[in-house]
C-alpha cells in the first residue's frame, strides 16, 4: 500500500472518475445503450468489414435508441448526436498538433471508441442529423471548424455524403434555425425535401416500453408488475425490454422500493433461476440456438431485475460447476449485453463483476479441481479476453481495479497457498488477458490506471510465490512483470512520463525497497529506476557488503535465476568478488561447501526455466572460475555431480527442500541422457554423461534409503527410479557398461528398496 498523500489523492481521483461513469441520467443511459454498437464497429473494423456493420448492426441499433423515451431537456436525438460528434472529434488533431477537443476521461466508456470520418458522415445523414451537425459547426471555434472541414475534405473515402457536406460548408447561406431532412427513397423515386423548424421538434408518440415504465411505477405489488412485464411483451422483444428498462431511472426507483420493503421471497427467486438453468441443461447435448438463449434471458429477466446479487451469484457458481451450462450462460450474456451492465446503484460496479470477485476471493473447496479451473479460465477469457475474435464482456479497467490489484495485496497474499486455486493466480491470469492483445503486449489499460501499483504487486507476488513454492504462479508473475515493464518502457520512450507518474513510481520504489527482497525487484527495475531519487538505492545484493563466500555464491545463483545477462553490472561485481576469494583461498572444501549451501538455499524457490539458466550458465561459470572442470570430463557431468550432492545434503539436513531439488535434478538428468542417447556408442562425452547420471542417481537412492522418512520421500524415490531405469536401458546396450551398472546397483545398501527393482531390470 502506498504511503504518500500524493498517491492517495491519485487513487481517490481515479476512483471518482470510475464512479462518474455510471450515471449522468439520460445522457449516460443512452451512452450505455450505444456501447455495444461502437464495440461492433471496432470488431468489424479489425476484420476489415466495418462498413457492412453500419447497415446490419449500428443503424438499426441507433434507431432503437432514438425511439427510447427522453426525460431530460434534450431529446434522444440530441443525446445520440452528442455522443457521435464527441467520439468523432476526439481523434481530430488541429494544425497546432493539439486535439480540438478536451481529452476524454480515460475511465469513460467512450474513451476507447472511435468513429472514422466516412462512417460519421454516413450516420448523421442516414439518421437525419445534418441540422445538428451544421449547428455544431457554426458554434465551433475557428480552429475546430477548420480542422473538421479539413477532415471532411481530405477524407480517404470521398463518398457522396461527404461531397454534399463539404459543398454546404463552402457556402455561407446556411441558416441554423431551419433544417432540411430527406425521406429515405429508392433510386426510382424522386428526392423529397421537407423543411422542419429546429425550435419545434417532432414529438414522438410514447413507445410501448415507455408506457410500460409509466404503468410500472403505479404498481404497488411485485406480482402485479411481473404480470405486466410478462403479458405486455412477447419473448421475441426481450432484448428491447432489457436494454430500455435497465437504463431507466423509473425502474431503478421501482427496484429500490422492492428491495427496501423486501417485498419478494429470495427462495422463490432462487428456485426460479435453478429451474431455468436446469432447462438449459437438458439442451446442452444439442446445438444451442439463439432461441434457447432468448428463452433463458426471458426466464432470468424478472429475477435479475429484482434480485440481481442473488441471481448473478447463482449464475457464476453454475457456470463454474457445470461447463456445459457455463457456455450457454456466457453466450446469453453476449446476446443480451444489458445483463452484463446491471448495477445495484449508479456508482457501483456491475453485479456480474461483483459476483465473480466474491467467488475468486472466497474460493469454495469443492471447486479445487482441474475441471473447475478450466471453467474459470473460460469465464476469465470471456470477461476480459479479446483474442478469440469476440469482444470482452466486462470493462478491462474494472477487472484491473476490482480484481487484479485487490487480490495481489499483502492481505490477500497472507491467505493459505492453494496453488493455481489461490486468488492471486486467478488475478494474474486476468492481468495477462488484460495486457495481451492478439499475442502482443498492450499496456494502455495499465497506463490509464496505476502502473506503479501493478508493478509493485507483481514484485510482491514473485517473492511470495517463491517462498510458498507455487511454481506456476511464480512463472506467470515473473513473465508478466518483465513483459509489462518492457511495454511501459516502450510507451514511455515515445511520450515522457507525467510528473504525477514520476512521483507515483518514486513512492512505489520506496515501498519496494523496504518490503521486497532485492532479487524479486529485478523484474520491475527497468521502469522503477525512472522515478528513483538519489537517496533511494537500487536493488543491491547484500553479500557485497558482507564479503561472505557463501552469501556471494547464493546471490550469484539468484542473479542467474533472475535472467541476468553476462554484462549485468551487479553480476560482474559479484563474479569479480567471487574470483578474488578464489585467488586467496586454496581450500577447495570451502568452495564445495558454499556451493552446496547455495544450491539448497536457492533451488527450492526456483522455477523450471530459472533452474535451466542456473544449470546451463550459472553453475558452469562458477566451476570454471574455480577450475573444477577437467579435460575429458564434460561440464554437464560435473554439474550433475554437484546437484546430486546438493540433493543428498538436502535429504539429510533440510528434508522440506529435498523434493524440489530432486525434481530439478531428475529433470536435468532426463534431458542430458536423452540428448546423449543418440551418440552414446560413438561419442565418449555422451558415455561419460550417461554413466555419471546413473551413478549420481544411485548415490541419491542410497542416501534416501538411509535417511529418516519425510512426507515427499516416496515422490523422490519415484522420480529417481524413473531416471535410473532410463539410464539403465541405455547402458544395457553395451555388455561392458551393463556389467559396470550391475556393480553400481549391487553397491547400494540392502535396505534400499530400489535395489531389488534395479537388479531385476538388469537380469
Amino acid at each position: 500500500m502506498m504511503i504518500s498523500g500524493v498517491h492517495a489523492s491519485t487513487t481517490i481521483v481515479a476512483l471518482q472518475s470510475l464512479r462518474s461513469l455510471s450515471y449522468d441520467d439520460e445522457g449516460v443511459a443512452i451512452e450505455a445503450a450505444m456501447g455495444p454498437l461502437f464495440d461492433a464497429i471496432e470488431q468489424r473494423e479489425g476484420l476489415g468489414d466495418a462498413v457492412s456493420a453500419l447497415d446490419t448492426v449500428v443503424v438499426p441499433g441507433l434507431r432503437r435508441v432514438l425511439r427510447r423515451p427522453s426525460k431530460g431537456e434534450k431529446d434522444s436525438r440530441e443525446h445520440v448526436f452528442a455522443v457521435l460528434f464527441s467520439v468523432w472529434c476526439a481523434k481530430l488533431i488541429g494544425g497546432d498538433g493539439e486535439p480540438i477537443q478536451e481529452t476524454i476521461d480515460p475511465f469513460c466508456r467512450r474513451a476507447k471508441w472511435s468513429l472514422p470520418t466516412p462512417m460519421f458522415a454516413e450516420l448523421i445523414t442516414v439518421l437525419e442529423m445534418k441540422d445538428l451537425f451544421y449547428n455544431a459547426m457554426l458554434h465551433a471555434s475557428d480552429r475546430a471548424k477548420e480542422t473538421m472541414t479539413k477532415a471532411l475534405f481530405t477524407s480517404e473515402t470521398r463518398t457522396e455524403v461527404i461531397e454534399q457536406l463539404t459543398v454546404i460548408f463552402s457556402t455561407s447561406g446556411y441558416t441554423p434555425t431551419a433544417r432540411k431532412t430527406q425521406s429515405r427513397t429508392t433510386d426510382d423515386e424522386p428526392t423529397v425535401s421537407v423543411d422542419v423548424i429546429c425550435s419545434s421538434p417532432l414529438v414522438a408518440e410514447p413507445s410501448q416500453v415507455e408506457k410500460f415504465l409509466r404503468d410500472l411505477l403505479a404498481c404497488t405489488e411485485p406480482k402485479t408488475a411481473k404480470e405486466k412485464l410478462v403479458s405486455r411483451f412477447p419473448k421475441d422483444d426481450v432484448l428491447e425490454i432489457i436494454s430500455t428498462v435497465l437504463c431507466s431511472d423509473e425502474f431503478h426507483l421501482f427496484r429500490n422500493m422492492l428491495i427496501t420493503q423486501q417485498d419478494f421471497d429470495s427462495k422463490v427467486i432462487e428456485r426460479d433461476v435453478i429451474v431455468a438453468l436446469n432447462r438449459i441443461t437438458a439442451s446442452a447435448s444439442t446445438s444451442v440456438t439463439n432461441r434457447m438463449k432468448l428463452n433463458l434471458a426471458n426466464d432470468l429477466l424478472w429475477p435479475i431485475l429484482i434480485a440481481p446479487d442473488l441471481v448473478y451469484r447463482r449464475l457464476i457458481h453454475t457456470a463454474v460447476a457445470h461447463s456445459s451450462q457455463g457456455a450457454i450462460i456466457i453466450e446469453t450474456f453476449r446476446l443480451v449485453p444489458s445483463f452484463v451492465k446491471v448495477k445495484r446503484c449508479g456508482n457501483s460496479p456491475a453485479c456480474l463483476l461483483v459476483a465473480f470477485v466474491d467467488l475468486l476471493r472466497d474460493f469454495p473447496n469443492d471447486f479445487a479441481n482441474i475441471k473447475a479451473m478450466d471453467s474459470i479460465e473460460y469465464i476469465c477469457e470471456a470477461f476480459f479476453g479479446s483474442n478469440s475474435g469476440k469482444m470482452h464482456l466486462l470493462e478491462l479497467q474494472d477487472g484491473l481495479l476490482f480484481i487484479v490489484l485487490p487480490m495481489l495485496t499483502a492481505v490477500q497474499l497472507s491467505s493459505p497457498a492453494t496453488g493455481p486455486f489461490h486468488g492471486a493466480h486467478f488475478a494474474l491470469r486476468i492481468l495477462k488477458l488484460i495486457t495481451m492483445n492478439e499475442g502482443q503486449v498492450d499496456v494502455r489499460v495499465i497506463e490509464r490506471t496505476f502502473p506503479e501499483g501493478v508493478l509493485l504487486a507483481l514484485a510482491r507476488v514473485i517473492e511470495w510465490s517463491r517462498k510458498q513454492r507455487m511454481t506456476s504462479t511464480q512463472i506467470l508473475a515473473t513473465s508478466l512483470a518483465r513483459e509489462i515493464s518492457k511495454g511501459l518502457l516502450e510507451s514511455i520512450a515515445k511520450i515522457s512520463p507525467s510528473k504525477e507518474m514520476a512521483i507515483a513510481l518514486r513512492l512505489a520504489d520506496e515501498v519496494a525497497a523496504s518490503v521486497i527482497e532485492w532479487d524479486s525487484r529485478l523484474a520491475i527495475e527497468p521502469v522503477m529506476r525512472l522515478g528513483r531519487m538519489e537517496r533511494i538505492s537500487s536493488p543491491r545484493p547484500p553479500s557485497l557488503d558482507s564479503k561472505d563466500m557463501t552469501s556471494i555464491t547464493v546471490d550469484i545463483l539468484k542473479l542467474y535465476r533472475s535472467n541476468a545477462n553476462a554484462n549485468d553490472r551487479m553480476l560482474l561485481e559479484l563474479l569479480r568478488t567471487f574470483q578474488d576469494f578464489q585467488d586467496c583461498e586454496s581450500d577447495l572444501s570451502k568452495f564445495r561447501q558454499s556451493l552446496l549451501v547455495a544450491c539448497v538455499a536457492v533451488l527450492p524457490n526456483t522455477s523450471g526455466p530459472e533452474f535451466d539458466r542456473i544449470s546451463r550458465i550459472g553453475l558452469p561459470k562458477l566451476l570454471e572460475m574455480r577450475r573444477i572442470t577437467a579435460a575429458g570430463i564434460p561440464v554437464s557431468a560435473v554439474v550433475l555431480d554437484v546437484l546430486s550432492h546438493a540433493t543428498v545434503f538436502a535429504i539429510r539436513e533440510s528434508p522440506q527442500r529435498a523434493f524440489t531439488i530432486c525434481r530439478h535434478f531428475t529433470q536435468l538428468t532426463s534431458t542430458l541422457t536423452s540428448d546423449a542417447k543418440e551418440t552414446f556408442i560413438s561419442d565418449t562425452d555422451s558415455e561419460v554423461i550417461v554413466r555419471s547420471a546413473f551413478m549420481c542417481v544411485c548415490n541419491i537412492l542410497d542416501a534416501l534409503s538411509c535417511a529418516s522418512r519425510f512426507p515427499e520421500s516416496h515422490s523422490c524415490e519415484v522420480l529417481l527410479m524413473s531416471s535410473a531405469l532410463v539410464g539403465l536401458k541405455i547402458l544395457s546396450s553395451s555388455k561392458i557398461l551393463k556389467s559396470w551398472a550391475l556393480v553400481q546397483v549391487k553397491s547400494l545398501s540392502k535396505s534400499c528398496k530400489s535395489r531389488v527393482q534395479l537388479l531385476s531390470a538388469l537380469v
